[in-house]
Order: C-alpha cells, then sequence, then structure tokens
C-alpha cells in the first residue's frame, strides 16, 4: 500500500463528512484512511459509521489522549509506505495524494512534502504560500515551522527513525517533528494549493496559545544551543518578538537584530548546521521584518508616556486621557 492517511477526530460533527469526502474522492486511490475518534462527545462516531468504504480504518479511544497519542497509535497501524495528515475539518484537492506520491518517489532525499494552503471562511480568496528550497526551509526552523502540518506526507520509516510524534512540545508536535526531520531529511513544499484550511479565531486562544508559545520558545532555543548559542532573556525576547512581529518603541531594536543575526550567522559559520547562503536569506528577511516593526523615537517617547499614564492611572483607580 502507498498511503496511511491519519485523521484524528474529535468533537468534529460539523465538518467532518466533507473531510472525509475529500479523501475518499482523491484521483490517488492507493490509500488506507486511518480515523481515530479521541473519545468525542457528539455525533463524529456516527458520521463516520456511516460511510461503507472499505479504505476507512476506524479507532476509537475510550476516552480523550490528545493528537499526539491518536497520530502514533495510527501509526502503528499504519501499512502505508507515506503517511498523509489530514484535519477533521478542512478539504483535500482532489490531485492532492497524486502530486505529493509522485514528489517523493522522484525526491528520496525528502522525507516530507507539504504544500500551499488556501484559508476556507472570510479569506477564501487568499493563499497562503512556503517556500519549496530545502535549505531555506532547515533555516526557517528557527524561526517557524515551515510546513504546514493539515498539507504534510511524510515517508513513514523516516518519521519511525525520528521517534515518531512527541508529546514534549504540546500544541507544537509538528514544529518539532519537522526539526529532527531535517538534521537526516530534506523537507519541501509544493509551490501550489492542494489543501483548503479551515480558520478557527479561537483554535488557539487563552491558556492553549500560551501552551503552545512555550514549546515554540524551547524548540527555537534547542536549536540555538545546538549552535553554541546561550541567548539571554533579552535576545530571546527580540527573537520572538520578531517572530510575533510584535511593534518595537525600543531606538536601539534595529541595532540589536542586527547584532543578534550576526552571532548567528558566525555561529553557524563554526558548526555548519545550515548552508550559510540560506541562513542568510531567511536571517536577510526578518531584518527587513525588523525595520517595518521599529517606530520612531517620538512614538517611542510617547508610547513610554501612555505605559507611564496607565501605571498612575492604575494606583489612582482611574484612566487617565
Amino acid at each position: 500500500m502507498k498511503i496511511s492517511v491519519l485523521m484524528p477526530v474529535y468533537n468534529s460533527k460539523k465538518y467532518l463528512e466533507p473531510a472525509i469526502q475529500s479523501v475518499l474522492s482523491q484521483s490517488f486511490k492507493d490509500f488506507e484512511l486511518i480515523i481515530i475518534d479521541d473519545g468525542s462527545l457528539d455525533k463524529s462516531a456516527r458520521i463516520i459509521k456511516s460511510f461503507s468504504d472499505p479504505r476507512i480504518r476506524f479507532i476509537q479511544n475510550k476516552k480523550n489522549q490528545g493528537i499526539v497519542a491518536c497520530l502514533n497509535r495510527g501509526l502503528r497501524i499504519a501499512r502505508g509506505q507515506y503517511i498523509a495528515r489530514m484535519d477533521a475539518d478542512d478539504l483535500s484537492l482532489k490531485n492532492r495524494f497524486e502530486k505529493q506520491v509522485q514528489f517523493l518517489d522522484n525526491n528520496p532525499a525528502s522525507a516530507v512534502v507539504g504544500s500551499w494552503i488556501k484559508p476556507i471562511n472570510d479569506y477564501d480568496r487568499k493563499k497562503f504560500h512556503f517556500f519549496s528550497e530545502p535549505d531555506i526551509l532547515k533555516s526557517q526552523l528557527l524561526f517557524i515551522p515551515s510546513i504546514s502540518h493539515p498539507t504534510a506526507m511524510i515517508r513513514k520509516n523516516a518519521l519511525i527513525k525520528a521517534g515518531g510524534y512527541r508529546d514534549k512540545y504540546p500544541l507544537a508536535e509538528d514544529f518539532d517533528l519537522w526539526i529532527r526531520l531535517s538534521k537526516n531529511h530534506q523537507l519541501a513544499n509544493l509551490q501550489q494549493v492542494l489543501l483548503k484550511y479551515r480558520i478557527h479565531f479561537d483554535r488557539f486562544a487563552g491558556q492553549s496559545k500560551i501552551v503552545q508559545q512555550r514549546s515554540v520558545r524551547r524548540l527555537i532555543i534547542g536549536q540555538l544551543k545546538e549552535l553554541n548559542l546561550n541567548p539571554g532573556q533579552r535576545q530571546i525576547k527580540l527573537h520572538l518578538d520578531l517572530i510575533k512581529g510584535k511593534n518595537q518603541l525600543d531606538p536601539q531594536f534595529l541595532k540589536k537584530v542586527k547584532a543578534w543575526f550576526g552571532k548567528i550567522k558566525r555561529a553557524n559559520q563554526n558548526k555548519g548546521i545550515y548552508d550559510q547562503s540560506a541562513l542568510e536569506e531567511v536571517l536577510n528577511s526578518y531584518e527587513k521584518k525588523a525595520k517595518s516593526l521599529a517606530v520612531s523615537p517620538w512614538h517611542w517617547a510617547k508610547g513610554k508616556l501612555k505605559e507611564l499614564y496607565k501605571i498612575i492611572g492604575r494606583n489612582l483607580g482611574c484612566k487617565i486621557k
């Protein structure tokens, strides 16, 4: 068998049926669809059982165990050469599997291939583009996961050798996996939309967002330490603020970014973990981003004054305008 599709499900009745149908309607037919219901309390199980396609293998967890446990359970029974990820609310375009299988068959150095995505909802006219060059994708991991997880097709042997999915980094299991795979394999993205992605504005809100940010922070620090860098709190904050696109009032912001990126470049020249030209291209793109985030000294002073007013207002129990 060529592909095992892993689809974790938890209380997904609203969009589950079209998601399953988008997989069953693929132009490439040699696959199994492993659906793991993670203790859903809605009608998800009933919807899954309504399909009679023999390619569906349905597993039910007695209680909710989380996405990592579901993915690893599916991986253990998967019979396919490749593992395709699929969320229970997205839509795979009809030729997704065909295109990704063709790529992996022709590019043995690549362990995983993703694609561009087109959001559903109010953003339906936009497309999210991802880079395709393996060296760029590896360097991007110092900042972001460079492959959209729901679009990924992965070599099963490479995934197993990398240790499968880990719950060590909650809500960032894909980021962790791409980092581990990049140590011995190339990463890739096809330059076309192969998946429609459903945006939920509350997907990572509140406590979940905090948990995810902590995981991302640890993953980035871990990579920096492999470069023999031991960033202080200010450097870590600088790095993460760039990722978040947070406006900066500090008039020395750009100078600090250049100094920090200079350290990363020199560290890589010594360690050789990343292709140097690709790394510099990624860092240059973030330096350009930094320029758009920097605020003029006048705005910096104004911002500091506003912060002072807020502190005074809180102490006085009033709002200063």
